[in-house]
């Protein structure tokens, strides 16, 4: 019997792109953080944050945004930036444009994760 291989964005993309969206819901924010860090543990982190940075910027919910920031942290802790390999780039320049943003604890999570990906 031959083994067939599902194609590689046939199941973290969509999971991904759900765990994101449902990342600042209060029930679901446990379930999808765990998503998101378990999908980073079967797949390239680059790729599943790249994934995650796209889906972040149709979001307009800056309790998502928060929640995605609280997540990438731990993601930074966990892992550490260098499992992003040449990642870090676009993921630096989301944090940053995030720092940006009107709302107060938005720009408060951007900069924990300065702090994060710093020390």
């Amino acid at each position: 019997s031959q083994l067939i291989k599902a194609p590689q964005s046939y199941l973290y993309i969509p999971a991904t792109k759900l765990a994101v969206e449902k990342v600042g819901d209060r029930k679901l924010s446990g379930t999808s953080s765990s998503c998101l860090h378990s999908i980073c543990l079967v797949k390239d982190p680059q790729r599943v944050l790249a994934v995650a940075i796209k889906t972040i910027n149709d979001v307009k919910s800056p309790l998502v945004h928060e929640a995605l920031l609280g997540w990438f942290k731990l993601f930074c802790i966990d892992f550490g930036a260098s499992s992003l390999s040449t990642g870090v780039q676009e993921s630096l320049t989301w944090v940053l444009k995030e720092c940006e943003s009107n709302n107060m604890k938005v720009r408060k999570a951007a900069l924990d994760v300065m702090g994060a990906l710093n020390s």
